[in-house]
């Protein structure tokens, strides 16, 4: 049985903004973090990390200096 992380994802009570959505450029995911961050019930930490997802999928560098 296949569980989606949207699923995972409301069962632990996080946003389900989805951040890493093909950004190809910083800007791109940038955006998709703010939209995360700005969501109902956001959880910044969940869209930190989905931020630096996005980062490391499309191959640029960490966001935040690591």
């Amino acid at each position: 049985m296949k569980i989606s992380w949207t699923i995972i994802a409301i069962a632990l009570g996080l946003s389900t903004t989805v951040v890493a959505g093909g950004c190809k450029t910083s800007e791109c995911c940038d955006k998709q973090a703010n939209k995360c961050r700005t969501a109902k019930d956001a959880n910044q930490a969940y869209c930190s990390a989905e931020k630096a997802k996005c980062y490391v999928e499309a191959g640029l560098k960490d966001p935040f200096g690591g």
